[in-house]
């Protein structure tokens, strides 16, 4: 069924680049009310790196797929359907992985402030086995969620993605794993396997952490603050300290590598 629908996709694919249009000979009539709440047909798009996929959100037959072509849109290579998922973009991962950046309202239950949250996902699709998975997922010591992304590396010929994820706690009774803090560590998941490796722990108590992947799959730099004071400080792979301040408002970030490996932003 899947298989069937996604062959309807292609015609789609490749009417998403631009056409000359020809002059109407009238104007044509607006469409009946109805359809504006069908809208849009096409809700996001992203090209592969090697510029011959396409992977986009649609609705194909009347479903909300997601749909991956090849050869510049000319044949499909999978699929899934996504029902009400919020997707909030489409993304690659090398040139056979698509990822989405979801979320989701959840019940959070007893014991904190609020009663709801809303969490954020990343949904793997490996187009050619139609397999369809989720960074964390089933992992007992680590929360079902990301925390943030830090993009892709080859690292030893694994694809890796670096994802920020909340490690749990083994229960009293060691017969599971419950929730101890909300502060975020690293970890390089191997895309491949959707197996994650922690790289970096999460920041101490009233602290927050930000990192700077290498192209070496390793941390360029760490970012610590200090929510109390303000009291900042850069470290690199060496624990060296690169700068340090103190902004009261915690007005401080990590924007990327600079132009050359000794420089961050």
């Amino acid at each position: 069924m899947l298989r069937r629908i996604l062959a309807s996709a292609a015609a789609l694919a490749m009417m998403a680049a631009p056409a000359q249009a020809e002059e109407p000979a009238s104007a044509p009539k607006p469409p009946p009310l109805e359809a504006y709440g069908d809208l849009p047909g096409v809700e996001d798009m992203a090209i592969s790196p090697d510029g011959t996929g396409l992977a986009f959100i649609a609705k194909v037959e009347g479903k909300r797929m997601l749909v991956v072509t090849g050869d510049g849109g000319k044949s499909v290579r999978g699929g899934a359907a996504l029902e009400d998922t919020k997707v909030h973009s489409v993304n690659w991962a090398g040139n056979d992985i698509v990822w989405l950046y979801t979320s989701s309202t959840q019940n959070l239950g007893y014991g904190f402030t609020s009663n709801k949250h809303e969490f954020y996902g990343a949904i793997l699709l490996y187009p050619e086995s139609g397999k369809v998975d989720a960074v964390f997922k089933g992992r007992a010591n680590i929360a079902n969620a990301i925390f943030g992304m830090h993009g892709t590396r080859t690292v030893d010929g694994k694809l890796l993605g670096y994802f920020e994820g909340i490690e749990l706690q083994q229960s009293a009774g060691r017969n599971g794993y419950v929730f101890d803090h909300g502060r975020p560590a690293l970890f390089a998941v191997d895309l491949a396997k959707n197996k994650p490796s922690k790289i970096a722990p999460s920041a101490g108590e009233n602290h927050w952490r930000d990192w700077l992947v290498g192209a070496d799959g390793r941390i360029a730099a760490t970012l610590d603050v200090s929510s109390n004071t303000g009291k900042w400080e850069i470290e690199n792979v060496q624990h060296l300290t690169l700068a340090s301040g103190v902004d009261a408002e915690g007005d401080v970030s990590l924007v990327s590598l600079g132009k050359t490996p000794a420089t961050i932003i």
